[in-house]
C-alpha cells in the first residue's frame, strides 16, 4: 500500500509544475473498483482500483506523453497509451481524460478497467 500512496504522490508531482495552483487544487476525476470482482479479496488477480482523471490535468498528461496518438475506433478520439498501462484520450469536442489502474495483487499500476 506505500508503493501506492508514493507512486499517487509522484504522479501529483510530476504534474504540479506544469499546472496552476487553481488548477492542481481542483483535480478532476474518479476511481472505481469493480466490488463483484473484488469480492473475493482486493488480492486477487482481476482486483483493479480503477482511476479516471479528467480536464487540466488529463491534458497535460496527454500532451507530455511521448506515445503517438491514434485515433481509437471505440470513442472515435485519439489515444496515447503508454506501455505501464496509462491510457489518454483527446475527443472531437477538445476534452480530455485519462485512465490507469492500481493492480492489488501485483502491487502495480497498469491499465484500468475502462471498457467503451
Amino acid at each position: 500500500m506505500r508503493q501506492f500512496a508514493c507512486a499517487c504522490f509522484a504522479l501529483i508531482v510530476a504534474t504540479s509544475p506544469v499546472l496552476s495552483q487553481d488548477a492542481a487544487d481542483k483535480l478532476d476525476g474518479s476511481a472505481y473498483k469493480d466490488d463483484e470482482v473484488c469480492a473475493k479479496g482486493l488480492n486477487t488477480p482481476d482486483c483493479i482500483l480503477s482511476f479516471f482523471i479528467h480536464g487540466k490535468a488529463a491534458k497535460t498528461l496527454f500532451d507530455g506523453m511521448p506515445d503517438k496518438a491514434e485515433r481509437e475506433e471505440c470513442t472515435g478520439g485519439m489515444e496515447k497509451l503508454s506501455k505501464s498501462g496509462l491510457a489518454c484520450f483527446k475527443y472531437d469536442d477538445g476534452t480530455y481524460s485519462c485512465s490507469f489502474g492500481y493492480h492489488f495483487a501485483d502491487q502495480t499500476f497498469g491499465g484500468s478497467h475502462e471498457d467503451c
